[in-house]
């Protein structure tokens, strides 16, 4: 008995069934086209413009979104090959079959590991490009004389309110330069990320 598989098809399915797999193949091409069309024109205007509207869509359509991990695995999926196999009825039960696992098969496992792998390295660069870009889109509050920015709002800093002179610059402004991030703001948006987790958690 003959029949198509490979490594990635068989992970897939013994993770989520066969019907939802296959559900899956078959509209990845009609993912990968859709999702394409959304993503690259917004990371081609990233690269050009630095717009908060544009890290908002970024924040949507990349890193650990729901969309992206869809398009990243319809990628895996498309790009995934299957070989025809042999089956061959085990010991243990009538009926049960096994496959065998020769050259052809083993190549499948390769080739599906580094797919996997580009798959979720897709979801860790594009992720740390969003936050990379969201920070070059906020604007900050910069003490050039000590060489610090504070956050572009209240957040009672003791440090940004002894400053005699503060200037208003945007991230990528301040990339280019050996400016570093106040240690009072830090420690503020560290706490303040920290809470909103909790809060997120209990609100499941």
């Amino acid at each position: 008995m003959r029949d198509k598989h490979s490594f990635v098809s068989n992970m897939f399915i013994a993770l989520v069934g066969d019907e939802l797999y296959y559900d899956i193949k078959s509209h990845s091409r009609k993912i990968l086209k859709v999702g394409t069309f959304i993503i690259v024109p917004i990371l081609l205007l990233s690269f050009f413009f630095h717009a908060t509207f544009i890290s908002k869509l970024l924040s949507v359509v990349t890193g650990t979104s729901l969309i992206f991990i869809i398009y990243a695995v319809a990628l895996v999926v498309a790009l995934d090959v299957e070989v025809e196999v042999i089956k061959e009825e085990t010991c243990r039960a009538v009926g049960e079959m096994k496959i065998v696992k020769d050259g052809k098969y083993k190549r499948t496992r390769i080739w599906g590991i580094c797919l996997i792998c580009f798959g979720i390295a897709a979801v860790y660069f594009t992720n740390e490009y969003r936050h990379r870009y969201s920070f070059e889109c906020d604007t900050f509050w910069v003490d050039k004389q000590k060489g610090i920015y504070h956050l572009d709002f209240d957040n009672d800093c003791s440090i940004a309110e002894d400053a005699t002179s503060l200037t208003k610059m945007k991230g990528f402004e301040i990339e280019t330069t050996n400016i570093g991030f106040c240690p009072e703001c830090e420690e503020w948006a560290e706490d303040a990320e920290s809470d909103y987790n909790v809060d997120k958690f209990y609100r499941r």
